[in-house]
């Protein structure tokens, strides 16, 4: 679809504008109403303010072209939240020292704090040790919440 390769193309650069990383977006169009959810993130995660002036500029860009959303349509930025599934390395590089459950393909799970991740590899502390995983092992892994 043209027109969502132009809107993420817009995102992409506004992210970069403003030291964030695009994680997803959504859109979904019900006749009268179409939605543009944007996920982004950062080192550390991202505030109510940073999401506040990525929809500002994303809206500002949008105006400026009216053809590529018809009609009225609601923005929504914000985190992608801590029950957001890891997939990529960017991802754990934004998880780094925070504990984890991790998925692998072959059905197992490890779970530990994120040391550290590199090209291959991802680094978990798990009872003292470090391990080390193949971040092409990995199906997805998912943020422990300890309330």
């Amino acid at each position: 679809m043209e027109g969502m390769e132009r809107i993420k193309n817009i995102v992409e650069e506004v992210c970069r504008e403003n030291g964030v990383d695009l994680v997803e977006i959504r859109f979904t169009h019900i006749p009268g109403r179409s939605r543009l959810e944007i996920f982004i993130d950062k080192l550390g995660g991202v505030d109510v303010e940073e999401c506040k002036r990525v929809s500002e500029k994303v809206e500002f860009y949008l105006d400026l072209e009216p053809d590529l959303i018809k009609g009225r349509y609601f923005l929504i930025v914000s985190s992608p939240g801590v029950d957001r599934p890891l997939k990529t390395r960017k991802d754990f590089m934004r998880k780094q020292g925070l504990e984890i459950d991790l998925f692998l393909k072959d059905g197992s799970i490890i779970t530990g704090k994120i040391k550290g991740v590199d090209k291959d590899f991802l680094y978990l502390q798990k009872e003292g040790s470090i391990k080390k995983v193949k971040l092409n092992e990995i199906k997805e892994g998912k943020q422990r919440v300890s309330i």
